[in-house]
């Protein structure tokens, strides 16, 4: 079991470019992303095989569409 914060866990895997922050519960890969749903100033990420989503927040918006561009 291993247990850490979600800051420690993005400091601990910044060396993978792939793998961000795009909310405060929700540590992501961007390439298990399928598509992205953005309505009324929101956005969610859509995972492949699963189908979940995933919220963005706000502040995160515009850092994860200029990251996804090269994966989509």
């Amino acid at each position: 079991m291993l247990r850490a914060t979600s800051k420690q866990m993005e400091d601990t895997l910044h060396t993978y470019p792939m793998i961000v922050r795009c909310h405060r519960a929700f540590i992501v890969n961007l390439e298990q992303v399928e598509h992205f749903v953005s309505k009324a100033g929101s956005m969610q990420l859509v995972m492949k095989h699963s189908h979940d989503t995933i919220p963005v927040s706000r502040s995160n918006v515009v850092a994860i569409k200029e990251k996804m561009k090269g994966i989509l």
